[in-house]
């Protein structure tokens, strides 16, 4: 019993994976894992099932063990979809409580590394991540927490206020915009050499009219 609590701490998820073998490794502690899983749905069509394609490994980093740098290699299976009518012929089984797709740490990793980036920022973050055990760059930390960020449904605006500045006098102008009021996108300004930026500007909003005095 004490074993089996000890597992449940140890693994990022018991019911997906199971622990093969447990040994350091250059200043880091290596795990080897193997989805335990019988079956496995398809992700198109949601058929199960127990024809395993083929084998193959996953290097993720996990939490650090008293700062070590825990890695992890977990052995996973594809599936041939037996599902009647399905385009996807062979699928990988996915591991939702353990790994997202693509990940190179676990779930658990990236949610700490996660809150230290939010608390510190990139560079701090990667430092005291470190010494912690949890080797991630500023950069890479960053870019974690940009892929959280959901995007956020606005309407197009009615008007825009333009604006000109120089970068650099006689050499070099700007235009910049301002959304005033929301509705459809009716933009006005003062010459033609200014449509193109105006057109990047609406863009997002799905286009527009354009009307000049």
């Amino acid at each position: 019993m004490e074993a089996l609590d000890a597992q449940g701490a140890l693994l990022p998820n018991l019911s997906e994976v199971e622990l093969i073998c447990l040994r350091p490794k250059d200043g880091s502690i290596q795990m080897e894992l193997q989805a335990c899983r019988t079956f496995s749905a398809c992700p198109l069509c949601g058929t199960p099932s127990g024809r395993v394609h083929s084998r193959y490994t996953r290097r993720l980093g996990d939490l650090p063990w008293e700062r070590l740098p825990v890695r992890i290699l977990l052995s996973t299976r594809k599936f041939f979809c037996t599902g009647d009518g399905c385009r996807r012929r062979i699928f990988t089984e996915p591991l939702p409580g353990f790994a997202s797709r693509y990940a190179r740490r676990t779930l658990r990793s990236t949610e700490a590394l996660n809150w230290i980036t939010l608390a510190l920022g990139g560079q701090a973050g990667a430092r005291l991540a470190g010494r912690l055990g949890l080797l991630a760059s500023g950069s890479t930390l960053l870019r974690q927490v940009r892929c959280r960020i959901q995007p956020c449904t606005v309407s197009a605006p009615r008007v825009l206020g333009i604006d000109d500045w120089a970068w650099k006098k006689r050499h070099r102008y700007g235009t910049g915009s301002r959304q005033n009021v929301w509705s459809a996108v009716e933009l006005q300004g003062k010459s033609m050499g200014r449509e193109t930026c105006l057109r990047k500007c609406i863009r997002p909003f799905g286009g527009g009219s354009i009307s000049w005095p």
